[in-house]
């Protein structure tokens, strides 16, 4: 049987910490050069470039556990984004 999740649009501070915590998570398990990441300057800065209008963070959950994220932010052309920061958990 396949998974089913469903998508939270961030819209409060307290989805931003959340946000936080799984890239910190995965900022902590995977990444291959840590030190030279962006994504230390993302968690700095959160919402920053992922804040709405020109982004958003999507919370991913399956019933009411928290399985992992994806944001997107706008690209240089207009109607398009790129999709940043996507994490979903190991056991998931």
């Amino acid at each position: 049987m396949q998974a089913q999740f469903h998508w939270i649009a961030a819209s409060t501070s307290a989805h931003c910490d959340t946000f936080k915590s799984l890239l910190l998570e995965y900022a902590s398990s995977d990444l291959a050069d840590a030190k030279n990441s962006s994504i230390w300057a993302d968690i700095a800065q959160l919402p920053g470039r992922y804040a709405p209008p020109s982004g958003r963070v999507l919370l991913a959950y399956r019933g009411c556990e928290l399985a992992g994220c994806a944001a997107f932010v706008a690209s240089c052309q207009t109607g398009l984004a790129e999709i940043k920061r996507v994490y979903v958990r190991a056991q998931f």
